[in-house]
């Protein structure tokens, strides 16, 4: 393709400064067909353009300049009437060719775009109170259509104005959707925790004017455990049933938040007193009593609800927060869904817990934790098989400390995990130190399960203490088994692989202890005191331990009844054919120094009832 001439007209300079009015020709140059530079030749016309051609041309220079940029221009004259509208215009507003013409008031101007006659108003007003000088106004203007345009006006020195408009509909729309994800959950659609601060921090200084609010939190009981059981999809599908619950239990002024994970919380604004309050906490209550139908599930996710009163349980966002989750600690204990409402009484016995906290943090330091041992006998011959090794903390202040108390507190801490271990260790080398007949029990915890570390805890305790582990009976409790069912299955696989024995605690006092004994093959299951206690006299209790001790049989796993007391109850149990005995019939927890004892003890109760 070969290149053609090109000719124009313009004003040149020469050496010395000056203009001239000069026609330049540029033809291209071949050789052969193969282009070797150009050639320019430049004349100086006799007749310059006149300055209406001139200006002409310019202004055809403008209206193309105009036409091909994206922002829409108009042009006013000193009278305020329409000089010029460039063609984007059209395209910006949907407008049809013709209809912004000149000399069109700026009002009309305006409704031609598709402004309403308010804001066209409004434009009118706004450019007749500037001056020449006046920096350019800005404003953002939403049309009938719905579109979103930037509108800078400016005073021009003759008296005119120029508007140029800008679209920004999708930029506005991009920043609106970046900031709704920068302040809403986007599994809920509720708002954040970011937002919800914000939202808490603008009452708190409402309150201060003497405005009220109130604080809810928010969680459901277990709901880790649904998470598990069920699998992640249900579980977020029912955070979404959860939060629209929770929305159509509120006004519209009040607003609701997704903190984290299962936790939600309230903003009531402006309530009349707390009894509105309460009659929001009782709906919430009401409305999470019935389940959540999931895909092909019936999901229940009771709740718990700690209240905090905006006028006096805080004076700033952070006393609020803390009291509100005080009154939601306060729910959480009890057995049925509830809620509670802050009061000094909680803050008092939550800081007392702490302090107990405390103390039982440092026991282990302090050499305060000990262990007692009950013994464990053949049913049959009254031997003595082993000793469950149990917990007790001697404090100080107080003396000896149920375990009822801090255990408890233990696992609310997590310091179950370290004094568990102490357990295991000590326990061990008590028992390396009895004939190679006898058993020790240990007790775990459900939270030792949560670190993969508990097998090598066994293995070290084996170790150290040189005990064979068929002489470690690890007693566990169904509550092992409700969380992270196969992970724990697993972990106690590999404790059997390790020759330890594994017993299942307080069997019958869970719903799904059938299943249990499907999965996984234990070595002892022991009965619960609850049934015991009622024997021989109540038939049903004398029926599931029947029951019990048949299953046994037919699993080929030992039984083992706890919280024996009276001689009757040891006979029937002997006549049932049970394994193995335990309780204060037969002794009660010892100090290791006086376990000989506990053997006599057992062996008069034994001969005493042949």
């Amino acid at each position: 393709m070969q290149l053609g001439q090109d000719e124009n007209e313009c004003w040149r300079v020469r050496k010395h400064g000056g203009r001239f009015w000069a026609s330049v020709a540029i033809d291209p140059i071949y050789d052969k067909g193969k282009l070797i530079g150009f050639a320019k030749v430049t004349n100086n016309p006799s007749r310059q353009p006149e300055p209406d051609e001139q200006l002409a041309r310019a202004n055809h220079h403008l209206e193309i300049a105009l036409a091909y940029i994206c922002q829409g221009v108009m042009l006013y004259d000193a009278s305020g009437r329409l000089v010029f509208a460039n063609p984007p215009l059209n395209e910006i507003f949907a407008v049809p060719d013709g209809k912004l013409r000149s000399g069109l008031t700026i009002a009309k101007a305006m409704e031609a775009l598709g402004f309403s006659r308010g804001q066209a108003r409004r434009m009118h007003r706004s450019l007749n109170s500037q001056q020449a000088d006046d920096l350019v106004s800005r404003s953002f203007e939403t049309t009938k259509n719905g579109r979103i345009v930037s509108m800078a006006m400016r005073r021009l020195p003759d008296g005119g104005w120029i508007t140029t408009f800008e679209d920004v509909t999708e930029f506005q729309k991009a920043e609106l959707k970046a900031e709704y994800l920068a302040t809403h959950d986007p599994l809920t659609g509720l708002a954040n925790r970011t937002f919800f601060r914000r939202r808490l921090e603008e009452a708190v200084a409402r309150m201060k004017r003497g405005i009220p609010f109130a604080l809810l939190l928010l969680d459901v009981k277990d709901f880790s455990s649904i998470n598990d059981e069920l699998g992640e999809s249900v579980g977020d599908e029912l955070l979404k049933s959860i939060a629209q619950r929770v929305e159509d239990s509120v006004r519209e002024i009040d607003t609701v938040a997704r903190l984290d994970g299962d936790a939600f919380a309230i903003l009531q604004c402006n309530p009349e007193s707390p009894k509105e309050t309460e009659a929001l906490a009782s709906r919430l209550m009401d409305r999470f009593s019935t389940p959540h139908k999931i895909a092909d599930c019936s999901v229940a996710a009771p709740v718990s609800l700690g209240i905090a009163m905006g006028t006096s349980d805080g004076s700033d966002m952070h006393e609020l927060l803390k009291n509100a989750e005080l009154a939601l600690l306060q729910a959480r204990r009890s057995v049925l869904p509830t809620y509670s409402f802050f009061n000094s009484e909680t803050d008092s016995h939550l800081k007392a817990r702490r302090a107990f906290a405390n103390d039982l943090y440092e026991a282990s330091a302090r050499g305060e934790f000990a262990l007692h041992y009950q013994p464990v006998a053949n049913a049959k011959t009254g031997q003595v098989t082993g000793f469950e090794a149990l917990l007790r903390w001697w404090r100080p202040s107080r003396g000896w400390v149920p375990p009822t108390e801090f255990v408890p507190v233990a696992e609310e801490s997590g310091l179950i995990v370290s004094i568990g271990a102490w357990v295991l260790e000590a326990a061990c080398a008590q028992a390396a130190r009895w004939p190679t007949s006898r058993h020790v029990a240990v007790n775990l915890s459900a939270l030792q399960f949560q670190e993969d570390i508990l097998p090598d805890t066994v293995a070290c305790a084996l170790a150290t203490s040189g005990l064979e582990p068929h002489r470690l009976e690890l007693e566990i409790t169904e509550s092992v088994l409700l969380k992270d069912n196969d992970a724990n299955l697993a972990i106690l696989t590999r404790l059997r692989e390790m020759g330890v024995q594994i017993s299942l605690d307080d069997f019958g006092t869970g719903y799904s202890s059938l299943s249990y004994l499907r999965s996984f093959h234990f070595d002892k299951l022991k009965i619960d005191k609850s049934f015991v206690q009622d024997l021989p006299h109540s038939e049903p209790a004398k029926a599931i331990v029947r029951a019990v001790t048949e299953l046994g049989k037919s699993f080929g796993v030992s039984i083992v009844a706890e919280g024996v007391e009276t001689q009757e109850q040891l006979e029937y149990l002997q006549q049932l054919g049970c394994d193995e005995i335990q309780g204060y019939l037969l002794g009660l927890p010892q100090p290791p120094e006086k376990l000989g004892d506990s053997e006599l003890s057992v062996a008069e109760v034994m001969n005493s009832g042949r």
